[in-house]
This record gives C-alpha cells, structure tokens and sequence, in this order.
C-alpha cells in the first residue's frame, strides 16, 4: 500500500530484499503500533515483483497500516560481497537516493528488528547537534575487539563503534552533509578492511557525530538477556525468531511473529517446532552460556556501568 504524503515530521525506514520482506512488514508494523505521533512508514524493497508488492498490501490492508513500497534495484548497489554479509545490506546506504519523505527526523530500523514498547521518547531525542544517535554494537564491552576494529576502520582513538541495526538521523542534515554518500565512497575504497561493511562505512561516516543512547533501544542478542525493558528487539546472529532454527533465547516472541502474520500471504512460513527441537534448543543455549559465562559477566558490567556513569542519553 502507497502513499505520496508524508506524515508528520518523521519517518520510519526499514530495507529488504525478498527473503526479508515478511519480516520487514512486521518490523514496520511494530514500530507504528509503538508510536503516538504521525509519521510515515517505509519499505525500501529491493529486486521485488507484483506478486511481492500485492502480499505487502494485503499485509498493511489487515492490519490496517501504510506502508510505501520504495523500489530499488541490485545494479545500483556496488557489486561487493564479502563474508556472511549479503548485498541487500548495503540498501541503507542509498536511503538519499529513494522518494523518502522531507522530514525532519527519520529512523532506521534493520528488518530483524521488532518494537516492543513506546518509541516516541527516542523520536523526539534531543540529538545535541549530532547527525544520528545509535546503540554500542555488541563489541563494545570487549576491548580488544573494539580497538582492533577502531584501527581496521579508521576511527579516532576515543570513538566507540555503533550498531547500524537502529539509526535516528537528523535527515536533514544527513542529506545537507552527503553523510551516505560518504558512507558509500569508504565501501568502494576501504571495503577490502570492512568486516561489517555498511555498519563500518558509517561508522567510519559518522565518527565524533553521533549520540551514544541507551541499549535498550537496539537490544541486540548479545545484549538481550542483560536488558530488562528493552524498547526494539535486534534478532542479530543467523537463527532468527521466525526461523526452523530459531534461537532458545528467542521464543518468546516467535508468537509475535505468528499473531501478526496470520491472515497475510506470508502465515504459512512459520514452521511449528516440536518438544524434541525445543529441548535441544534450550541443552544448547544451556551449553553456550556456560561457555561464555565470562564474556556474560563482560556485557553485564558494561551495560550496568554505562547505566550508572550517564555514558548513554536517554531522555527526550
């Protein structure tokens, strides 16, 4: 379902090729059922059919939500593939080069992500001059790692290293400044050092111009168990909620998934796990955190501390 308006002051954005656009609808359905204001939904699609676009309607006309298909091509994306990261990553790279509404304020949500609790204190963050707020990636409380990819990419030696799972960007300025454009000259040029490519060209894009906030607003998997009201969940790591392989730490919100594509094209791509599956779900998480009980004790003190030190802005 389209719409040319935009609405109120802000959008929401979130990108997917065809393997991620169920997930991708949800993402943005959670988001709109989080938020009190206006604001425009959008789903930048990328290589996507009629048949695709129809199920996306007929996704927004049960639910009752907008959602704008954004149509992008592969070959506009630089021919790039590196480790386990798919072209359609570097999508978010290219949001200045799509009919996105002119709005102030406009939120990236990657299509793994799914809203759980209100958004509008994190819309209306007072961003102190910054082009974007984001979340500490998951290296963040390791670092050795984090130096190391601080040295890979180029950062400044104080700098911490973002998660680009969930962006605020003041859009405005982002466009004003060419931030994405920058972004997309470091994949091109330094892709050969990225482990992560676009989360490392925009960091590399962004250094000293962003606002660390609170990790509850991108909740990663590594972070999950440590974050008691997380606000958007980020399924990170390959088995995700709506997977046959879904992670233990995940199940309770599989059902979230299920409630919302029920009576959509897409109700039948969730499989049912047996006990048996469960089981060993549940023996293997077991099994991997009593193997990283000292990387555990790790993010547990990061967050803790971080909480305690003001290290993250919170409120609007």
């Amino acid at each position: 379902m389209n719409t040319t308006k935009a609405a109120g002051d802000f959008a929401i954005v979130t990108c997917a090729d065809r393997n991620m656009l169920a997930a991708g609808c949800c993402a943005l359905l959670s988001a709109r059922q989080n938020i009190s204001r206006p604001a425009s939904m959008n789903l930048v699609a990328l290589d996507i059919t009629e048949t695709d676009k129809n199920a996306i309607g007929l996704f927004c006309s049960h639910h009752g939500v907008e959602i704008r298909i954004l149509p992008i091509e592969k070959q506009v994306l630089p021919k790039i593939s590196k480790g386990r990261w798919a072209q359609a990553a570097l999508i978010r790279l290219f949001l200045d080069q799509v009919d996105l509404p002119n709005v102030k304020r406009l939120l990236y949500l990657d299509a793994d992500t799914l809203a759980v609790r209100s958004l509008d204190k994190l819309l209306g963050l007072d961003l102190g001059g910054n082009l974007a707020a984001a979340v500490d990636d998951y290296i963040a409380p390791f670092q050795r790692k984090l130096e190391k990819r601080r040295a890979e990419i180029g950062l400044s030696s104080k700098s911490s290293y973002f998660n680009s799972g969930v962006i605020l960007l003041d859009w405005s300025e982002v466009r004003k400044n060419g931030t994405l454009e920058v972004a997309r000259r470091n994949v091109e040029n330094f892709h050969a050092r990225y482990r992560a490519l676009d989360q490392d060209a925009l960091n590399a894009a962004l250094d000293g111009n962003w606002l660390r906030i609170d990790p509850k607003w991108n909740a990663q998997t590594g972070f999950l168990r440590e974050i008691s009201n997380p606000s958007i969940l980020h399924f990170t790591g390959r088995r995700k909620p709506w997977s046959p392989d879904s992670a233990w730490i995940h199940r309770g919100y599989r059902g979230i998934y299920e409630g919302y594509l029920q009576g959509t094209p897409w109700e039948n791509t969730l499989t049912t796990k047996g006990s048996l599956k469960n089981f060993q779900d549940f023996l293997l998480d077991a099994g991997k955190r009593l193997e990283g009980a000292r990387k555990s004790a790790m993010v547990r003190k990061f967050i803790r501390e971080g909480g305690q030190s003001g290290m993250w802005k919170d409120e609007s």
